[in-house]
């Protein structure tokens, strides 16, 4: 019978307790004691040689002694034997447990990780999704922007447009005015120098491109520039003729509705401006072009 016990494949140097230290320290202690029983009992009793070798009779009271001695010490081998089994089992058994613990431990910390990685992975795929969205927010805020840019720059087109048609407006308005004044008092010389000076800003209106207003121009100024552009050439040739022959009548007639026409224009061309002048302010602004994201953390 093999009495060495086999050590436990699950050991390793290192993590034996001090109860495994103790139990090792016995199981040497009892395997020593054991092999010192195994040799022959009369080896190891040098009186009961001698006497066999000096008395016979010695000899068969020394072989019933050693008789129960046998049984006796086989017996106790066999309790040391069973002992050793004992330790050995108890041994394994801590061993087995003990991997049984490692192993548990190593796979909760794989299902660990693998929840760790899975959630790694689902914050990527929302970070990604985050800036995908951004990224559209921010080209919808800069096509918006785009096209507010391109509206401010048509505005303001349009409100130079409206300013110069004011401005010539009412310089036509006010030389009216002034050869108004002198038409009523008959002063024929001065009048005409007015007239001529009003002649050239009424041409300049008459000139001008009312569709450089864009979609601001309103229906009364298109009315209002349709009725100008029409009578235009009768009027000019009334106070033309009129003045030539000194026909106060005949000047009226064309002066009055001419200088109704252009203050008609220049009031509503002033409102034009205005209105233009807000639509301009609601457009401009602190504008600055937004860089789409890029990268996922």
């Amino acid at each position: 019978m093999d009495l060495e016990p086999k050590p436990s494949l699950n050991a390793t140097p290192g993590r034996e307790t001090q109860e495994a230290v103790n139990l090792r320290l016995t199981e040497d202690k009892l395997r020593r004691e054991l092999l010192d029983l195994r040799r022959p009992y009369l080896l190891r009793n040098s009186q009961l040689l001698t006497a066999l070798i000096t008395s016979l009779g010695a000899v068969i009271g020394v072989s019933l002694l050693i008789k129960d001695n046998y049984f006796k010490i086989r017996d106790e081998r066999y309790a040391l034997q069973d002992k050793l089994n004992a330790l050995q089992a108890v041994n394994t058994a801590r061993l087995d447990a003990d991997a049984k613990k490692t192993a548990e431990r190593a796979k909760q910390e794989s299902k660990e990780a693998a929840q760790l990685v899975a959630e790694a992975e689902r914050a990527k795929a929302a970070a990604k999704k985050a800036i995908i969205e951004s990224n559209e927010q921010i080209k919808a805020a800069n096509d918006l922007l785009a096209a507010t840019k391109r509206q401010l720059k048509d505005a303001q087109l349009e409100l130079e447009a409206a300013n110069a048609l004011a401005m010539t407006t009412q310089s036509a308005n006010a030389s009216m005015i002034k050869a108004g004044v002198y038409l009523q008092v008959g002063d024929w010389n001065n009048f005409n120098n007015d007239w001529n000076v009003a002649r050239v800003y009424l041409q300049k209106v008459k000139n001008s491109d009312l569709s450089k207003l864009g979609k601001i121009s309103n229906e009364p100024m298109k009315a209002i520039w349709t009725a100008f552009t029409d009578g235009y050439g009768e009027w000019i040739a009334e106070v033309t003729d009129g003045s030539a022959k000194k026909d106060l009548t005949l000047t009226h007639l064309g002066f009055d509705r001419m200088q109704r026409a252009v203050q008609d224009l220049a009031m509503v061309s002033s409102i034009e401006l205005h209105q233009l002048a807000n639509r301009l302010s609601t457009l401009s602004g602190p504008q600055s072009e937004s860089k789409p994201a890029t990268g996922v953390p």
